[in-house]
């Protein structure tokens, strides 16, 4: 966290050695300045391709997103009840396909706690580390690799939490009703009666 604070100084940092680099060596030579923007630019090129193998390079407004996680967190965003509360598997941001979307961002909607940026909070303000745990564990069944047979218990921790949607990846076998569903996820509501 106090390196944050460092970002700055970082930038400017850089941005005074490119310009050492590019008044000192590169010149006027446009052959020098392509082939230097080619050696920067293609190992960052490739390895964000790599990372983000599902998402789109570039994104630009009022395109329709072929990533199918951000595809069923738009669908929330449009057909749920803004005061609707979802659960996922905890660590869903590292589920195949997902590239680090963040489902509370793209849907608009609340969600319980997940490992990895809930996680760090709980960490800074550990007064939230109960409730942070509380929503984990009641998600665990949501993990298709993870607390196989838990699942009627699940809902019930689920329900009690006031979680009204669940998503869950496309395979995961549920008897609830889900309105939505794609080659990634679905989206199910939480009824009284059903079970994941």
């Amino acid at each position: 966290q106090p390196l944050r604070a460092f970002h700055t100084i970082y930038l400017v940092m850089l941005l005074m050695l490119g310009g050492v680099i590019g008044e000192n060596v590169l010149k006027r030579h446009l052959l020098r300045w392509v082939a230097a923007l080619l050696l920067l630019g293609m190992p960052v090129f490739l390895a964000q391709r790599a990372t983000f193998s599902s998402s789109p390079h570039i994104q630009l407004t009022g395109m329709n997103d072929a990533n199918p996680w951000v595809q069923s967190f738009e669908w929330v965003r449009s057909h749920t009840p803004k005061n609707a509360l979802f659960a996922l598997e905890p660590d869903y941001i590292h589920a195949p396909g997902e590239d680090g979307q963040c489902f509370r961002a793209i849907a608009e909607r609340s969600a319980l706690p997940d490992y990895s940026k809930d996680g760090g909070e709980a960490s800074i303000a550990p007064q939230l580390a109960e409730l942070w745990r509380a929503g984990l564990v009641a998600q665990q069944g949501l993990n298709p690799h993870v607390a196989l047979g838990r699942t009627s218990r699940n809902a019930s921790e689920l329900r009690a939490l006031g979680v009204s949607w669940v998503i869950v990846r496309a395979g995961t076998p549920t008897d609830l009703a889900c309105p939505y569903r794609n080659g990634a996820a679905k989206v199910c509501r939480l009824n009284s009666t059903g079970s994941l």
